[in-house]
């Protein structure tokens, strides 16, 4: 409901949502193009300026959806479409989106992509505006480097690195 309720240029409308057996769903509208993860693997990188790009708008939008008090809570590749034709696009997937914040469901279980979460989302702590902006900062330096700037097969050690590790310096891993 509260992503139904964002009328953003660059944001993929939600035109339906509900709950059929048990199922909760959305309907969004049918988008050209396709999401970001091709274009976060060594081979598939985007030019900078066209990164750059994508930053503004995917900003723009989470500007928009935070000043509707509108969190999204899991900005990453898979959640960022563009239309190379058009040059357009758009954030979708609000499906975890809240108003306010809470970063676990009723059971405790995190919400989210892990790798592309800010410190206090992983720690369980309440999210807010700068949690977006911090997935946004993931996102960019896996457009820019093809790799994620933190990685660890168990949450209490990816914790740990995005808590004391600085991230690679970008320079080091795309030259230019």
């Amino acid at each position: 409901e509260a992503a139904r309720r964002l009328r953003h240029p660059a944001i993929v409308p939600v035109l339906d949502a509900g709950e059929a057996g048990g199922v909760a769903y959305l309907a969004m509208e049918l988008i050209a193009g396709h999401d970001l993860r091709r274009h976060v693997a060594p081979g598939g990188l985007l030019p900078a300026p066209q990164v750059l790009h994508v930053a503004a708008c995917v900003a723009d939008a989470l500007a928009y959806a935070h000043a509707q008090g509108v969190l999204h809570r899991d900005i990453k590749a898979a959640n960022v479409l563009i239309d190379p034709a058009s040059d357009r696009v758009w954030v979708t997937d609000f499906g975890i989106a809240r108003i306010g914040d809470a970063s676990h469901t009723r059971t405790g279980m995190l919400l989210g992509t892990p790798e592309c979460m800010a410190p206090e989302q992983l720690a369980g702590r309440r999210a807010d505006h700068r949690s977006d902006l911090y997935s946004l900062g993931v996102l960019l330096f896996q457009l820019l480097c093809g790799r994620l700037p933190f990685e660890a097969a168990a949450l209490g050690a990816l914790l740990r690195q995005v808590v004391n590790d600085p991230a690679p310096p970008l320079h080091g891993l795309r030259p230019g």
